[in-house]
């Protein structure tokens, strides 16, 4: 990395400003102090994606974490939503049945009820049954021309 005073990062940014690039970071020091780093902006926008991906992994690793909670608390509860509610959708939000759809709802419909009136929480939407369903669906392929 080249490192720079204070002058010379001011003639340099009066070189970018004419056009000529710099292609690797420029440390820019004051009284030997570093202050700065001038970054190519393929660098700097490397680095605001890698940061903004970073912002956003505690937060989706905390809805990850209260959305297993809730799926635990389901598989607790089933027995007797077995016997409660049978073929029906529930909602299960901070370990407790939140909503329970009617008779022909489906898990979209409850799901996308309760995000309009809650907002985007944590909640587990499940048909009560024995053994639920599992669909295959295979993958759409895509074909170059």
């Amino acid at each position: 990395m080249k490192t720079l005073t204070l002058k010379e990062a001011q003639a340099l940014y009066d070189a970018l400003n004419t056009g000529q690039a710099t292609r690797e970071p420029v440390l820019v020091e004051r009284d030997g102090q570093p202050i700065g780093v001038l970054v190519p902006m393929a660098e700097y926008e490397a680095f605001r994606s890698w940061r903004e991906a970073e912002r956003q992994r505690p937060q989706q690793s905390a809805y990850d974490e209260a959305f297993q909670r809730e799926a635990e608390a389901f598989e607790r509860m089933k027995p007797e939503l077995l016997r409660q509610h049978p073929g029906r959708v529930v909602a299960i939000h901070n370990g407790q049945v939140i909503q329970v759809g009617g008779e022909n709802e489906s898990v979209a419909d409850v799901a996308f009820r309760l995000y309009e009136r809650m907002g985007y929480v944590p909640l587990y939407v499940q048909r009560v049954e024995a053994s639920p369903r599992v669909y295959k669906i295979s993958s759409p392929r895509i074909v170059r021309q």
